[in-house]
């Protein structure tokens, strides 16, 4: 045996030893007992109050067999002493002497010998204490209660009086000297100093001071270092060894702590400027909360602000602002020949567009657009989300179509988002709603009146309509000036009477308002070129760019794309994330839930039913598979009450596409009663004259609107963009201005049109099939006929008619007349 017993002195020696752990624990040697042939000893390195964890009893036969496994120990757990009276002048105790009383009286009376509660002890020796764990235990319990203490309490003291060696003075507290004052460390272990702040002639250099180094750029460089190797030595694991304290200690001493000289040679720091396991410790974590990319999927949703409401303001949450804004200084013209080029002279106005734009609400990005002839609708916000939503991949390919190169528009961008900001307007109808909730998003509405709750979408609207004005106004006054240049070529006589009988003219005739007519792809061109511009303007608030942001390992530039980029990075685990056309565009099919009633099937809102008997060849064999399908789900016992089927309408054509639950699709024309009534090649839009009657005198109304003119000078860099735009469009020929005269059978072809584009490309995503060409002539059986009136429920006829009809009816005959009238009468 390495220690001898008998040498050891009971309460006070300490020993070092391995009592069933694997590493080391510093014990203090309570005593022997010979007759039971134990040791009792007590685990100084254990904070806890668990008794049976501070008490180890170790048989003396096992001792001695242990001699690497245990050795004597230098005692460093001295009891406190009191440097000072602690009693107040009036002459009763201070605060702590009446801590010290107040712990001897809860232990005196189960291990003082001269104090001890002998009833308590029920005639046991004190020692018997620390050998017995069950009788131990029942003796603390009792006494707590006698005491009234709680036992976590006593149990506490007493492991405080054997902790400072047994007598009454361990229990003096220990903040005596030990509270971290300038010069006083906390505790003898050197890996444990906290020293206190300087003294002020310490600080001014007049006195010497023993702290250690504080941590500055150079160790922090050192502790960002460790960051690497760990995270280059166990890739997805680093995470667990970033949060252990040993393992990332091990690391930081074992690579880290180097300097190179002047010659350029490593060499080893003196430990003594080592900065203490604390100061390490306390930057490892400031550096982690500026590194969010390491966090592991599951800890990126903790610790958050409250529940959804509140994630709304917190950034936790993608949020997207959607608007519609009409250009009334704009026109779309498409071409009158289609065989020819688009020009002036070979053109037709549509309307003005309807600009559709997404934001980023966190990051004030534009993401999305969509262009439309017609006046706010409902149809093109879901394409609008589907541009905002469709990957990168994809709009590049959508860019080049449109003739532009994505290599040139770094700020055009697209992302995933969580919740979709929309107004009580035409954003908030049914089918909108059901396809952003299919597509896993949130949609919020606003309240009535109130723009201030998507401010953003309302101050990037007003972003995109002030570039246009600035280009609008700049190509304006150069036409203007270059009509004026070629004036004063002509004499000053001819010039003053062709300028003022011309003058004259245009007001007297021009009553129209002048446009800026424009095809749809140059305008969605210049739309593009718009968003790409404020996206990339450099925000001039300091507080664009959080803190997290500054110290992330990329920091992003203070623009809208930059930031917009730099959110979207952070998304983690099943998040929205930007999606491929492929995907998006089947389910911007809208498909409507229909009951199959007597082989027929009817949409909401439309007066027609479609499916047997078939009014047109074109729907016939569908009608007749659906017949077929409704008589196998007829015999099915597991099928349901009702046939469901799903179905959608095909613009500019009176058919449907139906979709059985077999993944099978059906095209179905209109019975023969609603063809009689309808035919094949009318479209919904068509019954429902009223509301487009309305909408075009809605839009009328818009455009008699006057715009003051805008006088200001222009810029050398205005009027270079502005020629620049000119130069380019000219020789495109896709950009004139004139009056505005709109023509309204080719505007409502147009937006048929723009329908029929629509559903194709969602139609494409579905795989549906390409139907043959309807003849446009009416068939025998698509004959326009008066709608059928409805049948009466019963045949009574009104009282003011039945007396009406009395008075003008001659007076029935007698029945000799009638029967000599009518002799075949029985």
């Amino acid at each position: 045996m390495a220690v001898d017993l008998s040498a050891l002195v009971d309460f006070r020696s300490v020993v070092r030893a391995k009592f069933g752990t694997t590493d080391f624990h510093h014990y203090r040697y309570l005593l022997s007992d010979e007759c039971k042939g134990v040791a009792a000893f007590f685990d100084l390195d254990y904070r806890g109050v668990n008794m049976d964890k501070m008490f180890i009893v170790q048989p003396l036969s096992l001792l001695a067999t242990m001699d690497d496994d245990i050795e004597e120990a230098r005692d460093v757990w001295p009891p406190a002493e009191l440097n000072r009276p602690q009693r107040e002048q009036d002459g009763e105790k201070g605060y702590l002497e009446t801590c010290w009383d107040g712990r001897w009286d809860a232990v005196k009376g189960i291990v003082a010998q001269d104090e001890a509660d002998m009833d308590l002890l029920e005639g046991h020796p004190v020692t018997e204490l620390f050998l017995n764990a069950r009788w131990r235990e029942s003796v603390i319990e009792r006494h707590a209660t006698k005491r009234k203490i709680s036992m976590v309490s006593l149990r506490r003291h007493l492991g405080t009086f054997l902790r400072f060696g047994g007598t009454k003075e361990a229990l003096i507290p220990q903040t005596l000297g030990h509270c971290g004052a300038p010069g006083q460390p906390k505790s003898e272990w050197d890996h444990k100093k906290k020293f206190g702040r300087k003294t002020t002639t310490q600080r001014r250099g007049r006195a010497a001071w023993n702290g250690r180094n504080g941590v500055g750029p150079f160790w922090v460089k050192r502790i960002t270092d460790a960051f690497d190797v760990i995270i280059e030595r166990d890739k997805e694991g680093a995470w667990s060894t970033l949060q252990n304290d040993d393992l990332f200690l091990g690391v930081f001493f074992d690579n880290c702590c180097f300097e190179t000289d002047a010659d350029g040679q490593l060499h080893a720091i003196d430990s003594s400027c080592y900065p203490t396991y604390r100061q390490i410790l306390y930057h490892r974590d400031r550096i982690l909360l500026k590194r969010p990319e390491l966090l592991p999927e599951w800890k990126t949703l903790s610790h958050l602000h409250g529940g959804y409401a509140t994630d709304l303001t917190y950034d936790v949450l993608s949020i997207g602002d959607i608007d519609a804004t009409p250009f009334v200084d704009y026109v779309l013209g498409v071409a009158k020949d289609e065989t020819l080029p688009f020009s002036k002279d070979n053109c037709i106005q549509i309307g003005s567009p309807t600009l559709f734009l997404g934001f980023s609400r966190d990051s004030g990005a534009a993401v999305g657009c969509e262009v439309d002839c017609n006046p706010e609708y409902g149809d093109p916000y879901r394409y609008c989300m589907y541009d905002m939503m469709l990957a990168m991949e994809d709009k590049a390919e959508k860019l080049r179509e449109l003739g532009l190169d994505p290599a040139r528009l770094p700020g055009i961008v697209s992302g995933g988002f969580d919740v979709i900001v929309a107004d009580r307007g035409p954003a908030a109808s049914q089918k909108v709603m059901q396809w952003t909730v299919a597509q896993k998003m949130d949609i919020r509405l606003t309240r009535s009146g109130a723009p201030m709750d998507k401010g953003t979408g309302e101050r990037g609207i007003g972003q995109i309509k002030s570039w246009f004005r600035k280009q609008r106004r700049a190509m304006r006054k150069l036409i203007v000036r270059r009509t004026l240049r070629k004036l004063r070529a002509l004499p000053l006589t001819f010039q003053n009477q062709q300028y003022i009988m011309d003058h004259h003219r245009q007001r007297n005739e021009a009553k129209k308002r002048r446009v800026t007519i424009v095809s749809k792809s140059a305008f969605l061109r210049a739309v593009i070129e718009a968003m790409n511009e404020v996206n990339l303007m450099r925000k001039k608030d300091p507080r664009r760019l959080t803190e997290d942001m500054l110290f992330s390992p990329h920091p992003p530039e203070p623009t809208a794309a930059s930031i917009f980029n730099y959110y979207q990075g952070l998304r983690r685990g099943t998040a929205n994330y930007p999606r491929r056309a492929v995907d998006l565009r089947e389910s911007l099919l809208f498909l409507e839930d229909c009951p199959v009633v007597r082989g027929r099937i009817h949409l909401a809102g439309c007066p027609c039913w479609y499916g047997s008997p078939a009014c047109h060849e074109i729907g016939r064999e569908g009608a007749e598979r659906l017949v077929a399908h409704v008589e196998d789900k007829a015999l099915d016992p597991k099928a349901g009450h009702e046939v469901m089927v799903r179905a959608t309408r095909i613009p500019g054509k009176n058919l449907v596409w139906c979709l059985l639950d077999t993944g099978e699709w059906l095209l179905l024309s209109p019975d023969t009663k609603s063809g009689a009534a309808y035919g094949v090649t009318r479209d919904l839009s068509d019954t429902r004259a009223v509301q487009d009657k309305w909408c075009m005198d809605n839009e009328t109304a818009r455009t008699k609107k006057v715009v003051a003119r805008v006088n200001a000078a222009l810029s050398a860099k205005a009027v270079a963009k502005a020629e620049q735009i000119l130069a380019r469009m000219a020789q495109e020929g896709d950009l004139w201005t004139g009056v505005k005269d709109i023509d309204r059978p080719a505007q409502a072809k147009a937006r048929q049109e723009e329908k029929v584009a629509r559903f194709q490309q969602a139609a494409a995503g579905s795989g549906l099939p390409e139907i043959g060409v309807v003849p446009t002539e009416p068939t025998a059986l698509s004959q326009h006929l008066p709608p059928a009136h409805p049948k009466r429920k019963c045949h009574t006829r009104a009282v003011a008619d039945m007396l009406a009809a009395s008075a003008t009816e001659p007076a029935p005959a007698s029945s000799t007349d009638s029967a000599t009238s009518d002799p075949d009468a029985p």
